[in-house]
């Protein structure tokens, strides 16, 4: 299926790296006709950046306010602490809702306590909780999924966490969705990417990567995934990527990696209840 390549798409990134809770507004407009509205089924690779296959429609302009809300709500705070948090997440009556550390709650659950929203993460698991972390939320009245998968960003992440060794993998879980009324699409994925490898550079074992690589190397991966997902529309991003803003000058970071291109407008407000970690 033909699709169109489109310049200068807005595409948004939520830096985490602090306990913020983050709402997200931007004025999206594109010029792509309409093209194929045939929905295809659920992708869930599990390979090191395979994007699997990524089909659906391509839409029309995008007008009016978008607005996307991030949180990372870790899954020490229990499903009680979740539902206590999600009200704030949702007080902006955002379009779109990323969530990290998610792995804990059911689809069901989440959907719970967001009335009126649909939820999405891939339902195979990798054997790595983190593969089930990141969920993507849309207002159901409003929009529909079109198709949705899952992307590793990182395989064997060997670090350390509160002084002991773990092995973890990293994931973007992406949906296409389509506004019913008349047919703009936007793209949203939800990643949590390495913990600050410039702060915790050291590794166990051998790996054949320092961990600087392996994140750059994961950031290399989202962005194909990025412009993939932008010959259908608009892209947002959200999620914990566990390094700084501030990071300009190490080229492997998402302040680097994600610079050109990048528009951001963001408010946010700090909230314990949702404190970025690991």
């Amino acid at each position: 299926m033909k699709k169109l390549l489109l310049a200068g798409l807005p595409v948004l990134i939520v830096f985490m790296a602090l306990p913020f809770v983050v709402t997200l507004m931007v004025v999206m407009t594109t010029t792509a006709a309409a093209e194929c509205r045939t929905q295809t089924s659920e992708t869930a690779p599990t390979e090191l950046g395979d994007l699997g296959v990524i089909d659906g429609p391509v839409g029309g302009p995008v007008k009016g306010n978008i607005t996307m809300a991030q949180a990372n709500i870790p899954r020490r705070s229990g499903l009680d602490g979740f539902r206590a948090s999600m009200p704030r997440v949702l007080s902006t009556n955002p379009d779109f809702v990323s969530l990290n550390e998610a792995s804990g709650w059911s689809l069901a659950q989440i959907e719970a306590a967001a009335p009126g929203y649909g939820a999405f993460r891939v339902a195979d698991h990798t054997g790595d909780n983190n593969s089930m972390g990141n969920v993507v939320l849309w207002k159901r009245d409003t929009w529909s999924k079109a198709n949705g998968g899952r992307v590793t960003l990182a395989i064997d992440d060997n670090t350390y966490y509160t002084g002991r060794p773990v092995t973890w993998d990293r994931f973007a879980t992406w949906v296409i969705l389509e506004r019913a009324a008349d047919g703009a699409v936007v793209s949203v994925i939800s990643t949590h990417h390495m913990t600050n490898p410039h702060k915790y550079p050291r590794q166990h074992g051998n790996p054949p990567l320092t961990r600087p690589q392996q994140y750059g190397a994961g950031m290399d991966i989202l962005l194909q995934l990025r412009n993939s997902l932008a010959t259908h529309g608009p892209v947002l991003i959200g999620g914990d990527m566990n390094t700084h803003a501030s990071y300009t000058d190490l080229p492997w970071t998402a302040a680097a990696k994600m610079k050109a291109g990048t528009t951001t407008r963001s408010t946010s407000s700090s909230s314990p209840s949702t404190k970025a970690s690991a």
